[in-house]
């Protein structure tokens, strides 16, 4: 792979989330910029569900999709954190997002969120996100649904808890590579939902970088069980 700088690169880690890492890549194999434009750097904590295997799979399928795999040990699979600062360390791009891997994003997103962030570099953007239901994320899963081509239909659902935080959450940090690169990620927390608002208030804090939604710009995010870490199956 060439060293040459890119726009945008995603930042991502997986441990037993195969089945939604699948959805969350095919999204992104189909934005409406050119391949070479941006790139998915996976930590992959030596998640035994054939991530390794699938990610050699998807690259043959998809050639041009710039996907980068970063093998990380297996005891900092909840360091979510730690791992998206390897992710960030092994990246090229201008833009950075910070990501989780159960989304999917609309066709435009690489285009609308590079310029976004270009235009107001003392942000950190997030966009809004669609919970889907249990039963929509399981026709999806099952590849009865697409949801890249049905994306508009499928964010009139909405599974969010009527007191559930809406914020500028890990699902998707969006800044200017300098911003990422003086801060970093945290890497201290041994806990998955902890790393990203502990990274928003450190941006403020030291760089004066406040988080803002990028108006009418929305991801989908699949349903998984919420004490996730805990389920004996593959997600």
């Amino acid at each position: 792979m060439s060293d040459a700088p890119l726009k945008f690169s995603v930042l991502v880690c997986c441990y037993k989330y195969l089945q939604r890492l699948r959805i969350f890549l095919n999204s992104w194999a189909r934005q409406d910029v050119p391949q070479e434009d941006f790139e998915v750097v996976i930590a992959n904590p030596q998640s035994p569900d054939g991530l390794a295997d699938y990610l050699g799979t998807f690259k043959r399928a998809a050639p041009r999709v710039n996907v980068v795999r970063v093998d990380v040990p297996e005891s900092m699979r909840r360091n979510r954190g730690w791992m998206i600062a390897r992710a960030f360390e092994c990246s090229r791009g201008a833009t950075v997002m910070a990501a989780d891997c159960d989304i999917v994003v609309p066709p435009f997103f690489v285009r609308a969120m590079t310029v976004a962030s270009r235009e107001n570099p003392a942000r950190a953007l997030g966009v809004y996100r669609n919970l889907l239901s249990p039963e929509t994320t399981a026709r999806i899963v099952a590849g009865l649904v697409d949801p890249v081509a049905n994306f508009d239909e499928l964010a009139l659902e909405d599974n969010q808890e009527p007191d559930g935080h809406r914020g500028i959450l890990g699902y998707c940090q969006v800044v200017p590579r300098q911003v990422m690169e003086k801060t970093g990620y945290p890497e201290e927390f041994d806990s998955i939902a902890t790393s990203d608002v502990r990274f928003l208030e450190r941006l403020e804090k030291e760089q004066g970088v406040r988080p803002a939604f990028v108006p009418g710009m929305r991801v989908l995010h699949l349903w998984h069980p919420r004490n996730w870490e805990g389920t004996e199956v593959f997600l």
